[in-house]
């Protein structure tokens, strides 16, 4: 049976490292016709321009402070390698605990048999299309089907909700629609999609 679980998660691991491919082939620039070329960025790579999503962060000493969605995605991926690489014994784990809800077995799993040497691809922000309640009362909601993330990629989502809270969770990819989603405790309007690999 651990044979079988350790197959599956190295398949996993491997698909995951694939996909780098098909966002490396999506992240050249494309010509706009005769206005010149449109490079894109993380800001500009989904549906929502996430320059223009403002989070508040809180300070330690009380305050708020406030930056946007493209830059706090980059603190979240940051924060999410360090504690990887930190933490050697389990660092699946490790990067679980900095989530808004705990993550699966097969994602910690996975980042274990990373040796927690990853690194994060941020796909861009995208505008939820769908959502669904969940058993647990939270709201699973679908962002669609994001360029380059196949169906077995490990991603996290980063969403700011109508509330103006911030969740980051364990995305899912459907393996038939490959739609992306995810489960928050709030409603999200705008979420950015970071795709997990190998370092």
């Amino acid at each position: 049976m651990k044979k079988k679980i350790m197959a599956a998660v190295l398949a996993a691991a491997l698909c995951a490292m694939m996909s780098v491919n098909a966002l490396a082939a999506g992240n050249s620039p494309s010509t706009g016709g005769s206005s010149g070329p449109v490079v894109e960025t993380p800001a500009n790579r989904g549906t929502v321009d996430t320059d223009s999503v403002t989070v508040a962060v809180p300070l330690a000493d009380g305050k708020i402070s406030s930056m946007n969605l493209t830059a706090y995605t980059g603190e979240v991926s940051k924060v999410v390698i360090a504690v990887a690489a930190a933490n050697a014994a389990n660092p699946g784990e490790a990067v679980s605990s900095i989530l808004s809800a705990p993550a699966s077995y097969i994602f910690k799993a996975t980042i274990n048999v990373l040796g927690g040497k990853i690194r994060t691809v941020n796909a861009g922000g995208y505008k939820v299309v769908s959502t669904a309640p969940a058993v647990d009362g939270r709201t699973v909601a679908s962002v669609g089907a994001v360029r380059g993330v196949t169906k077995y990629a490990f991603v996290i989502l980063t969403a700011v909700n109508a509330d103006g809270s911030v969740e980051i969770v364990e995305g899912t990819v459907d393996p038939v629609t490959l739609q992306v989603m995810g489960a928050f405790r709030g409603t999200p309007k705008a979420v950015t999609v970071s795709v997990i690999m190998a370092k």
